[in-house]
């Protein structure tokens, strides 16, 4: 099982993976953007917080993991959500989700966002496509907890 505080290293993985492919940090993406990978370069909006960037990177990984966007929009729609879900999966473990619960006041607060090292979006993403059985060992580790008693 892995450690509470060892975390999935986006920027490694597309070091060591995908050396072809360069980060852009230096703009302003439109709209809501926070980043769009074109060609071989990520574009990273430069307004993101570090923990924002690695949320982003590793939204971006999944997406050359999958290949080409569809052009459908509701296929793209589609596409984003699962790119959403596995890239929420690597970034934050059952385990940093226990050890987050045990020291933050809400599961919606940026406090919490903060202590898995992640965007709120990506947050909210892994607790809303957590199963029943996570949800079962998340129950289960938090009942064993010693200052719970």
């Amino acid at each position: 099982m892995t450690a509470c505080n060892e975390h999935h290293h986006p920027w490694r993985v597309l070091r060591d993976r995908f050396p072809h492919i360069t980060i852009d940090l230096d703009h302003e993406l439109p709209g809501d953007r926070a980043g769009v990978w074109i060609g071989n370069t990520i574009y990273i909006d430069r307004r993101l917080t570090q923990a924002a960037r690695r949320s982003t990177i590793e939204h971006e990984v999944c997406h050359l993991d999958r290949g080409v966007l569809p052009e459908e929009p509701v296929l793209v729609a589609r596409e984003e959500a699962i790119v959403d879900e596995l890239a929420a999966r690597k970034l934050i473990t059952i385990e940093a989700l226990v050890d987050a619960l045990r020291w933050c006041q809400g599961v919606a607060s940026a406090e919490f966002a903060d202590e898995v090292w992640t965007d709120r979006h990506t947050l909210n993403v892994r607790l809303a496509t957590l199963t029943h059985v996570e949800r079962a060992q998340i129950a289960a580790e938090l009942a064993n907890c010693e200052w719970m008693d």
